[in-house]
């Protein structure tokens, strides 16, 4: 099932809860449930060797451990990076774990008295951070743990606690699945061995995932999450559903796959599996009887997050023959390691946005347009269209602020971006500010047409203020740089001939 993000995780910061006593009778109840399952004393097994290697490798920790809890011992049904196979049964940690609802963490146990005593701690292990899962049964009896153990102190983050229950709900579907195999057909032992594969599927979508920590591009990072996803589930769509700016609808923003297209939705409607599965924090799968509608699955994220991203929807074309548990399993595990994927993601991409603007007007910076620029070159040149680039410079502005002051100042840089930025055509004109009292203009058009744009500019300076254009018409044979050269020299040329005025650079002349 769909788990949430733990809470922040610190033992030292909050000490982890006091170990539950249990009574006579609910410790009988809890033996008779590990004797049921018979896994005491049970030769090695490759799958559960593998989950405690997988946990030793993404923790990075010496020492993973499955542990059962029998009367007078604990026992090791597969232990990694430990030697021996058993340990005496004292509190303190996987004994003291069975006892929770939670994980149990210990960030440095020579330290914490509920601890201290324990052999592995003063022993030849050298414990010092302990984190345990509790192994429970459907009736809540815990069985023992999923354990990993550090010789140096440390904590957890929430993702990592997330993860460490998403391998402990493996451990125990492999448990459950020894006690059913005794009872169950050889229908049935072929779910046993996708169950068995479902460890295997969490190292591989962890590691793709963890693999995209170097891409920078938002948009590639949740297509990428799509693909994956769509990979190891066989799904024949995915799509990527985000809060709008209202935080009240949910729109869908990519589709990977075979063409899907979902309707906005509204968080109030409960109706829509989006919503239901965003709202409740739980996946919702969608099982279709009319053989022209899709199946579907949707997985919810974190809520409140640092990203827009709220659901990853799957669909297929035809009914999946992947079992609702090991779907659940591996969708939730996605979620969890894509969260952190796609909040590096948008931090980047809002970093590099930050980059790029200008604090005062937010229009682009020079940054911004000396990387643009080049490229509108390019497009224009592939276009056979002409383009304009011209450079305003508010007239007498040091006098202005002298006058007025700098917040004045200020105010009139902001009302004149404004100004300027709307009588320009959204999505082909380029408004910059280049520095200090200059914007730059990029305009892809006529010569004619650049003149009676810039002069609808100039005529438009706010309080009442004047300004100077400089205007260079682009000779395909220069470069952006050469260019603004151009524009440049046209502006000083509008000044010295008193300003309030547009001046056009001459034909490039020679090769440049």
């Amino acid at each position: 099932m769909s788990k949430q993000p733990a809470p922040a995780v610190d033992s030292r910061a909050r000490p982890a809860p006091a170990p539950v006593l249990a009574t006579e009778a609910i410790e009988d109840e809890r033996l008779a449930a590990v004797r049921r399952y018979d896994i005491v004393d049970t030769p090695p097994d490759g799958a559960f060797d593998r989950i405690t290697a997988l946990a030793a490798r993404l923790f990075n920790v010496p020492i993973a451990i499955v542990s059962i809890v029998d009367e007078d011992r604990i026992w090791f049904k597969s232990h990694h990076g430990l030697e021996i196979d058993e340990t005496s049964r004292d509190p303190g940690l996987c004994a003291s774990a069975i006892m929770q609802t939670d994980p149990w963490l210990v960030s440095d146990a020579r330290a914490d008295p509920r601890t201290m005593a324990n052999p592995l701690v003063a022993g030849e292990v050298g414990l010092r951070f302990y984190a345990g899962v509790p192994l429970a049964d459907e009736e809540g009896h815990g069985l023992g743990t999923l354990c990993i153990i550090d010789r140096a102190p440390r904590t957890l983050t929430p993702d990592e606690v997330a993860t460490l229950q998403d391998l402990a709900a493996v451990v125990m579907d492999e448990i459950e699945l020894r006690l059913a195999s005794r009872r169950l057909s050889e229908q049935e032992w072929a779910l046993a061995d996708e169950q068995r594969r479902l460890a295997e599927d969490i190292i591989q979508v962890t590691a793709y995932i963890r693999g995209l920590s170097d891409t920078e591009d938002a948009d590639a990072v949740r297509a990428a999450i799509c693909r994956i996803a769509m990979d190891i589930v066989q799904a024949d769509s995915a799509a990527i559903h985000e809060l709008a700016g209202d935080d009240l609808t949910l729109t869908q923003t990519l589709n990977v796959g075979a063409p899907w297209t979902s309707p906005d939705t509204y968080l109030q409607d409960l109706s829509s599996p989006a919503a239901r599965a965003f709202i409740r924090g739980k996946a919702v799968q969608v099982t279709q009887t009319e053989s022209s509608a899709p199946e579907t699955f949707w997985q919810p994220f974190a809520a409140g997050g640092r990203t827009s991203v709220a659901v990853l929807a799957l669909a297929w074309d035809r009914p999946s023959d992947m079992s609702p548990i090991r779907l659940s399993h591996l969708m939730a595990h996605v979620a969890a390691e894509a969260m952190a994927a796609f909040e590096r993601a948008d931090l980047l991409t809002q970093l590099e946005a930050l980059a790029r603007t200008d604090a005062l007007t937010g229009l682009p910076n020079r940054r911004a347009i000396n990387e643009d620029l080049p490229r509108e070159l390019e497009r224009a040149r592939r276009e056979g269209r002409s383009l304009c680039v011209a450079i305003l410079d508010i007239d007498h502005f040091k006098r202005f602020n002298d006058t007025y002051g700098h917040p004045a100042g200020d105010r009139l840089l902001a009302d004149a971006a404004v100004t300027w930025r709307d009588a320009l055509r959204g999505g082909t004109d380029l408004l910059a500010r280049y520095g200090g009292e200059e914007f730059l203009v990029v305009l892809p058009a006529s010569t004619t047409d650049a003149h009676a744009t810039m002069e609808r500019l100039r005529a438009s300076t706010p309080e009442g203020q004047t300004a100077s254009v400089g205007l260079a018409i682009w000779d395909p044979a220069e470069s952006a740089d050469e260019l603004v050269a151009r524009a440049d020299l046209a502006l000083y040329a509008a000044k010295r001939a008193g300003r309030n005025r547009i001046e056009q650079a001459p034909v490039r002349s020679g090769p440049g």
